[in-house]
């Protein structure tokens, strides 16, 4: 449970009897502790972000203490027009409005797989991303769809790791595998045969970080983000003008991880160009070949033992490049678009990004 849901937990307990109310004073004395210090570690986190000056800091300071939760920052809408008839208009109209020219500055990332094609990926390619003329999609099948090419990810883990991991096995990536390349993936249900999509997500973390750096290196963010994910452009284009890349940040919503905060998968995550740098620093030689994974190779174990992916990237920023979350919550949500709770803490606030649950 996230500390903001355990207050309104406590806020909504009416206590009835003397031992009640002693164990409420004392969870909301404990509260208050875990809160003195989380805002003190991002009083830190914030001076790391918005240096002393200019260094990392490009927009407007907050408007009162680093802190702050509040930023006075005047932005504008890169998209030309802002707003514009849609009656009438193809897909190829609209994006017209789209401002291209930021993704020479932004990489977008979609991780998905071959079991939700039809029931995600396909309403995704037709709104969200629909734009996105530089995506990469990460996937768990080498395969193209809607005029676009899947990135088996998972088969550019280390063999080793990759050809001797029983739950690979276990979940069904080496069945679905062998269904595309004898070409009958098409007629066969992959759920139906065995093939646990959900649990293979795990494992396309790590070595999704390698592949867009590969392919993409030196961009300025990575927008990681699943075929779910709603995701508001315009408000993420807006944020990212404020903050330096060449400082390690890693933008999310929070979620406990393992022994650090991680940024929940779902709703994606952001990482700086030198927050990436530092994870797959070991990737490429000296003469820039790419090497493979090495990101993966180093957190195989973790990943094999860990329940999430996202879990792993948490630990692996924190541990590799020295890189905590700034947890952007509730901008970056993890509750599906119909099922926002009505509360002060969702209100007035810029959405960046929200489950769709297309």
């Amino acid at each position: 449970m996230r500390a903001q849901d355990e207050f309104e937990a406590w806020s909504r307990w009416k206590v009835t009897d003397p031992s009640r109310s002693r164990i409420a004073l004392c969870s909301m004395a404990l509260f208050a502790f875990i809160t003195f210090l989380v805002l003190g570690w991002r009083s830190e986190l914030s001076e790391k972000v918005f240096g002393s000056g200019s260094v990392s800091f490009v927009g407007k300071r907050p408007s009162s203490t680093l802190n702050s939760a509040n930023y006075d920052w005047d932005t504008l809408s890169a998209f030309k027009p802002v707003r514009q008839d849609i009656e009438g208009k193809s897909t190829r109209d609209l994006c017209k409005a789209f401002p291209q020219h930021l993704l020479h500055e932004i990489q977008p990332v979609l991780k998905t797989g071959h079991g939700v094609l039809e029931t995600r990926l396909r309403p995704q390619l037709q709104s969200v991303s629909a734009c996105l003329d530089t995506l990469i999609i990460i996937s768990d099948v080498d395969e193209e769809f809607e005029g676009r090419q899947l990135i088996d990810i998972i088969a550019e883990l280390p063999q080793g790791f990759r050809d001797n991991n029983k739950l690979l096995k276990a979940y069904g990536y080496f069945l679905q595998k062998a269904l595309a390349d004898n070409g009958t993936l098409g007629t066969v249900d992959p759920a139906n045969a065995g093939v646990q999509g959900w649990k293979l997500d795990k494992f396309k973390f790590l070595p999704q970080v390698s592949r867009a750096w590969q392919l993409q290196p030196e961009k300025r963010w990575y927008f990681f983000y699943e075929a779910d994910t709603y995701v508001v452009w315009d408000n993420i284009f807006r944020l990212l003008s404020n903050f330096n890349p060449d400082v390690p940040l890693y933008f999310g919503s929070p979620s406990p991880g393992h022994d650090s905060w991680m940024a929940n998968g779902g709703p994606d995550y952001i990482l700086s160009r030198e927050a990436v740098r530092r994870l797959v620093r070991d990737d490429f030689g000296a003469d820039g070949a790419f090497l493979g994974s090495k990101l993966s190779e180093r957190w195989e174990n973790h990943v094999t033992r860990n329940c999430c992916g996202d879990s792993v990237l948490g630990w692996a920023l924190h541990e590799d490049a020295k890189t905590l979350l700034d947890g952007l919550f509730p901008m970056f949500n993890p509750h599906p678009l119909n099922g926002i709770p009505f509360s002060d803490a969702y209100w007035c606030q810029p959405i960046l990004s929200e489950l769709s649950r297309f």
